[in-house]
């Protein structure tokens, strides 16, 4: 009989299928196929779709949709637990969802689909984090990290909300809406700052400052001190009144600050007047103090941050889509790449993680909406898409064979738009960075260098000490061949 697929509704199956399957049940076929009407169908899964899968029996192959099925028990244990990662996957856990890949590959060590599976649930979580941060910076214009228990604050945007609310680069981020944040994971943290444009979010933030104390004069009375008057409240020893330029006031404290420390030491279960003599000491001594504040910050009015799903996503759903495998956020400078699918078109031509797009086809994309760059991306299968792409790349000066200077170990030409590499080193440093000939370097360090300088001083930009860091933008031309993507 010839092996043609046969594609039948869930009555017709049941009919044609029951006789072989009530004789068979004691056969080495194990693949068990459970119907939404309750009938049970075994055989071998030879081929998973989207839509169908197609179950080998012995008078040939048959396609049964999915939209018939209630579940699936596989004959092999390792493909039950993808099964479970991938529906894990599905539902957005990541976490679960690698455990059960895992110890699909702890039994058979060559499964092939969880190594897979592993490096697009890897993807899929790295490019969850870079857009829930990218969209928190959008919102209120910071960034955070986890430092040991504590959640701390990278850095806070110019004229944003929160700098706007006073947050500062290095405050712990004590509480959020009254939730302590010690030993919190930080995806946790992001979404309880992430909210409705508009909508205001509370926090309590923790700083250390150092003012130095200094004579104040007052009234007729002249001592040591900060210029600052305290008050033991409920919540502990709370300043009233800043006196303006005065060391605290200079150092940016505020009534209703709580000092919760000094000199390090927790002051917890201190009265006023003894926390008062702990703060005494002499003129031009730093005085350093542990305070905190509760803020609260208005979300929005700074910028918008859109994901376009409509290029490839991290494992959610199935489905086929036509593109070059990437996922787009859009940023102040432009569609910045935060994803590649795995053994897509675009990792097969080399875009990263973390790339800005300049052209597609040869169109400048700054400025323009996520939606439009997506459909610039977009395509009829198997043509070709002609992208830019700015990277930042860090690396370390080398002393070059037979020059008494350190450099990357390139040679380069001036060109409209940048230095071009003409060639490379084989042990240089532009080498072993990833850059490639035909890469044209359009800054150094955070200098725009595109018609701005002549070829002998970017010379002297790019040479400098033996093991010095030095970090390049480079623009890189890559032609993508669009495809079919299957997204799982």
């Amino acid at each position: 009989m010839n092996m043609k697929i046969k594609k039948i509704n869930a009555a017709k199956l049941c009919i044609l299928l029951l006789p072989f399957f009530i004789c068979s049940a004691g056969s080495l076929y194990a693949d068990t196929i459970i119907l939404k009407s309750g009938s049970i169908l075994k055989g071998i899964i030879v081929k998973e779709y989207s839509d169908r899968v197609i179950l080998r029996i012995p008078d040939g192959e048959v396609g049964i949709y999915k939209n018939l099925i209630s579940k699936i028990v596989y004959l092999r244990p390792e493909q039950n637990l993808l099964e479970l990662g991938n529906k894990c996957a599905k539902r957005g856990e990541f976490g679960e969802a690698l455990v059960h890949y895992r110890k699909a590959l702890r039994i058979n060590r060559d499964f092939e689909e969880a190594k897979d599976a592993i490096a697009r649930v890897r993807e899929a979580k790295q490019s969850q984090k870079e857009i829930s941060e990218e969209r928190l910076r959008q919102s209120l214009g910071i960034i955070i990290k986890k430092e040991g228990n504590e959640i701390k604050v990278a850095s806070v945007d110019a004229r944003s909300p929160a700098f706007r609310a006073g947050i500062k680069h290095e405050d712990i981020i004590e509480t959020i809406w009254d939730a302590h944040l010690k030993y919190e994971k930080l995806d946790k943290a992001i979404a309880l700052l992430t909210g409705e444009k508009g909508a205001s979010v509370s926090l309590t933030i923790k700083r250390q400052v150092s003012p130095i104390r200094r004579k104040i004069r007052w009234y007729q009375k002249e001592f040591v001190g900060i210029g600052i008057s305290l008050s033991m409240k409920e919540r502990g020893l709370t300043i009233t009144n800043v006196s303006p330029g005065q060391p605290a006031d200079k150092v940016g404290l505020k009534p209703g600050d709580r000092i919760v420390a000094i000199e390090g030491k927790s002051i917890r279960y201190t009265g006023l007047s003894e926390a008062i003599k702990k703060m005494a000491g002499q003129a031009g001594i730093p005085l350093d103090l542990t305070i905190t504040r509760k803020v609260r910050i208005v979300r929005g009015g700074y910028k918008k941050i859109k994901a376009d799903p409509s290029l490839v996503l991290p494992v959610v759903k199935e489905e086929e889509i036509a593109g070059i495998g990437v996922q787009i956020v859009l940023t102040s400078k432009g569609p910045k790449v935060v994803n590649v699918l795995y053994r897509s078109p675009a990792e097969k031509a080399g875009l990263k993680r973390g790339d800005l797009l300049v052209r597609i086809d040869e169109k400048p994309v700054r400025g323009l909406s996520s939606k439009e760059s997506t459909k610039l991306l977009k395509g009829e299968v198997g043509s070709i898409v002609q992208t830019a792409i700015e990277r930042d790349i860090s690396l370390i000066r080398q002393k070059i064979p037979g020059k008494n200077f350190a450099g990357i170990g390139c040679t380069l030409s001036k060109g409209e738009n940048g230095f071009e590499i003409n060639g490379l080193l084989p042990d240089g440093a532009a080498k072993k960075a990833g850059i490639k000939k035909g890469d044209i370097i359009v800054r150094v360090e955070d200098k725009d260098i595109t018609n701005k300088i002549s070829f002998s001083q970017f010379v002297e930009e790019i040479r400098g000490p033996v093991g010095a860091e030095l970090t390049l933008t480079i623009r890189r031309n890559l032609a993508i061949k669009r495809t079919k993507i299957r997204v799982q």
